[in-house]
């Protein structure tokens, strides 16, 4: 019997204020600074409040996109105008045999001057 294998490319999702893209390694210290807002913090299982712990965060991000098929997708959420990450979004699929999973999101909602609604 031969083994189904799964590969997954995810390209870079586009809207009119915002890309939706995989995580790179130049994104530790804006994702730093997403981490360590405290309503993100509100909401985080795990801690990521030194940089050594958002470090540890993003660099699970990228394995998880070498794993085949992929059980946790992670896309950060940058603004189009500043070009700043501003969150993170995904698709959590623990069971995916089961094909059951659950989706995350986390936003800084204050980008600068701007109040950024991103619900």
């Amino acid at each position: 019997m031969q083994e189904l294998i799964i590969l997954t490319i995810f390209l870079p999702i586009q809207s009119a204020r915002l890309t939706l893209r995989g995580f790179k390694e130049e994104d530790l210290n804006e994702m730093h600074y997403y981490l360590s807002y405290s309503e993100v913090l509100h909401f985080m299982m795990q801690d990521a409040t030194t940089e050594e712990g958002s470090n540890a965060y993003i660099n699970r991000f990228l394995q998880f996109q070498k794993d085949n098929p992929r059980i946790f997708v992670r896309f950060a959420i940058i603004e189009k105008l500043s070009n700043c990450l501003i969150g993170e979004c995904g698709l959590n699929m623990p069971n995916i045999q089961h094909k059951e999973g659950s989706l995350c999101t986390g936003l800084i909602k204050n980008i600068g001057e701007k109040d950024m609604l991103l619900k």
